[in-house]
């Protein structure tokens, strides 16, 4: 499904359900500092040159995560429905990036690994590069 199309159901669903007291919303993470995440850039140092390119310079925890679900599932966001909780340290919201801050062309994001698979450089500058494109 598109992403225009899952922010068109949600919102439809906060419309309809929101006189039965139920919320509809959304989490939208960044990147997280996960053993997934680990696993997809090999190696801490390369997770920490990720996290420069965010804005308070580091990548996400899932506590703060967590947090965030918790928040929205309390009364404390019993106004808050029909929204996409962005949680990515700012990245987005710095778009478009600039040159400065992303070094490489998005060209070549993906390298072939030994195995013929691509995989994920662990170049933060392509990382950021290719957030460039994307967002």
């Amino acid at each position: 499904m598109s992403r225009k199309n899952r922010h068109k159901r949600r919102n439809s669903a906060a419309v309809e359900n929101g006189k039965y007291g139920i919320r509809v919303n959304a989490v939208s993470p960044g990147a997280v500092r996960t053993e997934m995440l680990l696993d997809v850039f090999g190696s801490e140092e390369a997770l920490d040159r990720m996290g420069a390119v965010h804005p308070p310079g580091r990548i996400g925890r899932p506590e703060e995560i967590a947090d965030a679900v918790a928040w929205l599932f309390s009364d404390r966001s019993s106004y808050y429905t029909g929204q996409s909780l962005t949680l990515d340290g700012g990245l987005t919201a710095q778009r478009p990036m600039t040159q400065s801050r992303v070094a490489a062309p998005a060209e070549g994001f993906f390298e072939a690994s030994s195995n013929g698979a691509e995989r994920v450089p662990s170049s933060v500058e392509s990382v950021g590069a290719a957030a460039n494109w994307e967002i």
